[in-house]
């Protein structure tokens, strides 16, 4: 009988453990990537533009138009903006250059953007003069990665435009926002 019994235990145990080792099994595991919503600015010229006048013939035809003419030309800048719904990029001037020489004399447009051709009363589009209250660059969707959107500048010089000090200047800011 003892046999017996532990025959039979023998084989109800083989029947419980058996199935837990010859079978499969399966279970689920979820993944979960979160990347959130990133703009970025990068100027890589962030000193000063030079308008330097004081080399140039007096202007035969008013208003007369420069191009900055002292270190950079442009305003080298790169964006990013993996936001959905895309970005605007805005600028705002820090203030006037004097009472009698304000900062919309002072226009920004794509790189390689001709000049305005002098005696032209106002640079046209896409020439967009900075201003002391926030002005739009530009929105746009989504980018596939860091871009260049770099700005072409002018300064157009008024007939009645007094000296400036050298010493003034403004700040231009911009601002990438998502959307």
């Amino acid at each position: 009988m003892k046999k017996l019994l532990t025959i039979f235990t023998v084989i109800l145990l083989s029947l419980v453990v058996l199935p837990v080792f010859g079978a499969t099994a399966s279970d689920n595991v979820d993944v979960q990537i979160l990347i959130p919503a990133r703009v970025g600015i990068n100027i890589t010229n962030a000193g000063a533009l030079l308008f330097d006048l004081t080399s140039v013939a007096i202007p035969a035809t008013f208003p007369a138009y420069y191009f900055p003419n002292g270190g950079e030309t442009e305003i080298l800048m790169d964006i990013f903006c993996n936001a959905t719904a895309g970005y605007t990029l805005d600028v705002i001037a820090s203030g006037d250059f004097s009472a009698d020489v304000p900062v919309s004399q002072l226009f920004f447009a794509p790189s390689g953007t001709p000049i305005t051709t002098d005696g032209t009363p106002t640079p046209l589009a896409p020439w967009t003069p900075f201003s002391t209250a926030s002005v739009n660059v530009e929105t746009g969707p989504r980018l596939t990665g860091w871009t260049a959107k770099n700005q072409a500048i002018e300064f157009k010089w008024e007939p009645d435009d007094p000296e400036i000090d050298p010493s003034s200047t403004v700040t231009l800011t911009y601002t990438i926002t998502s959307l």
